[in-house]
């Protein structure tokens, strides 16, 4: 990322703006990374959809120059303000909730409460009906939809990362889908359970890094830096996953009886 970070069209404004948000997925697929070495692959899913999020933000403020001020616009002033008032109802909330305390030991809550001016300013900027329209824009299914469909090369399979995201929602709102998937796992034989964690440790490594290597061609495009070391990138970690990918097709073979090795890439 050093030649999109060290280039001279970024104003100080847009350069922290996107560097926090380059900067939040890499640590996201820091932990996704170490759960996974702790054979938290259940928890790893949660992180790794803070990873896919933050990666179609990238990518879709950075899809055409022609669009950038406006979404960078949106995602940096009004989406921020309109975080900043949803924050000050909760803070509001908590305080309240919490009376008891002294005053000093709200102050983190206290802090966070927005003047009435304040409040008012960042109302009265953007209606209610267009902060609506910008928070849709936003979403993941817009931001997917928007990036597969997209002239740029490299996003039309971005749509088979979905799965995972989906995976991750049933987990963190602990629906019952979410709290049966590990006691399915654990119910299975003890060759195909394993296989499987094998399978899906894979799969995680694999988009944490399929989702590097598109903020990386995202960064690369808009700037019309060469993409040639990506490319190379993906090629070295396809070798660096052969084995788990041997995993997965021996699971496959236990589970379905499959016994044709999958094609193309582990990565997108």
């Amino acid at each position: 990322m050093s030649p999109f970070a060290l280039s001279t069209h970024w104003s100080s404004n847009e350069l922290v703006v996107l560097g926090s948000l380059a900067s939040a997925s890499a640590r996201s697929t820091e932990s996704v990374l170490l759960l996974c070495r702790y054979g938290q692959l259940w928890d790893a899913e949660l992180a790794s959809r803070s990873v896919l999020e933050g990666t179609l933000k990238f990518a879709y403020l950075l899809q055409s120059e022609t669009t950038f001020n406006a979404r960078f616009h949106e995602y940096s002033e009004v989406q921020f303000e309109t975080s900043l008032m949803k924050d000050h109802k909760k803070a509001a909330a908590t305080v309240s909730a919490l009376s008891g305390l002294g005053v000093e030991w709200l102050r983190p809550f206290t802090d966070r409460l927005l003047s009435d001016d304040e409040y008012r300013e960042y109302s009265d900027r953007t209606s209610a009906q267009e902060r609506r329209r910008i928070d849709a824009s936003w979403g993941f299914t817009n931001l997917l939809a928007t990036l597969s469909k997209g002239e740029e090369g490299g996003f039309k399979g971005i749509t088979a990362l979905a799965i995972g995201y989906s995976t991750a929602s049933h987990i963190q709102h602990a629906d019952f889908v979410g709290v049966s998937l590990p006691s399915d796992r654990e119910a299975r034989s003890v060759e195909n359970r394993n296989y499987l964690h094998l399978s899906h440790l894979g799969r995680l490594i694999s988009d944490v890094f399929s989702m590097l290597f598109l903020r990386l061609m995202a960064a690369y495009r808009f700037l019309g830096i060469d993409e040639a070391p990506i490319k190379d990138a993906m090629a070295a970690l396809d070798d660096l996953l052969s084995p788990m990918l041997e995993a997965q097709c021996k699971w496959a073979e236990i589970e379905y009886g499959v016994t044709d090795a999958p094609s193309g890439h582990w990565c997108a």
